[in-house]
């Protein structure tokens, strides 16, 4: 449900993009970087396509990746903390 106001903000905002090349503008649409409006439709097809074809939802790259560093970070210890080094240190190695 979140990707479906990215992905009209992104083409609201290409199409703005668009008009400002051209010489124009449009007043009450956003004035987001080109990079930003292609970054939110491309994101937001690719969730959006993922739920219509697969019924299954699909995360943001950021949230993706931001969740991936928090799982790995939960998972690293500490050197010195695992069995493995407490065994070496057991047989005197």
């Amino acid at each position: 449900a979140s990707a479906l106001p990215l992905f009209v903000l992104g083409i609201l905002g290409a199409f703005a993009a668009l008009a400002r090349a051209a010489g124009g503008s449009v007043e009450p649409l956003p004035d987001l970087p080109l990079p930003l409006s292609l970054y939110f439709v491309l994101e937001s097809y690719f969730r959006l396509s993922a739920v219509a074809t697969e019924s299954r939802p699909m995360g943001s790259i950021p949230g993706t990746l931001l969740y991936d560093l928090w799982r790995r970070f939960r998972s690293w210890k500490y050197p010195g903390s695992s069995a493995r080094s407490s065994a070496g240190s057991a047989t005197g190695r």
